[in-house]
């Protein structure tokens, strides 16, 4: 099988949803059970960012997020979109990279798959 390269991207406000669980845990199970053939990328953009933030409940997405930081893939929040939510860098939890919107933009220029939640 030829490798894929995968992007979670997590657009959508993650309040009373489950949605970013279940993105977690997808983007997890491509990462660890094809390690050898997928590349898993996880990014934070529009209302999205608000994941990212320090003290969100993430209790329903943390296993997903920890095995995800353990094999390397690192969640990205867009800069831009935490800039026009007046979030500051220093609110977002310390495991995600804050990235600018060009770099979002070539991870998905070089996606085979987006994923959207």
């Amino acid at each position: 099988m030829a490798k894929k390269q995968v992007l979670m991207l997590f657009s959508h406000n993650p309040i009373g949803t489950i949605h970013y669980a279940e993105g977690l845990r997808l983007a997890m199970g491509v990462s660890t059970m094809a390690k050898d053939e997928h590349v898993v990328e996880i990014a934070y953009i529009g209302d999205g960012v608000n994941f990212a933030l320090q003290g969100v409940d993430r209790a329903g997405a943390i296993p997903f997020l920890s095995t995800l930081l353990r094999v390397g893939c690192v969640p990205k929040v867009e800069a831009e979109s935490l800039a026009s939510r007046n979030i500051r860098r220093d609110e977002v939890a310390t495991d995600m990279e804050i990235v600018n919107r060009r770099q979002v933009r070539e991870i998905m220029q070089q996606s085979d798959f987006i994923l959207d939640f």
